[in-house]
């Protein structure tokens, strides 16, 4: 199945990409980026795992402010 970049623009695909990018790929910084693009756009578990990366320093500078935003 074909899929254009449009099917990976909303909140729920771009927290799945970032799933796959800390998981899968062991690549924070990208996961980073996809988290926080879901966040922007509501979206609650993205929130959630965005303020782990932040807790925690991966893919981002280590802020606990951030982290309780």
């Amino acid at each position: 199945m074909v899929y254009n970049a449009y099917h990976w623009t909303d909140g729920v695909s771009q927290r799945q990409i970032g799933y796959f990018c800390y998981k899968v790929l062991h690549n924070n910084k990208l996961a980073f980026y996809y988290y926080k693009k879901s966040a922007e756009k509501g979206n609650q578990l993205a929130q959630v795992r965005l303020a782990g990366l932040y807790l925690k320093g991966e893919g981002v500078e280590k802020n606990d402010h951030r982290s309780e935003e």
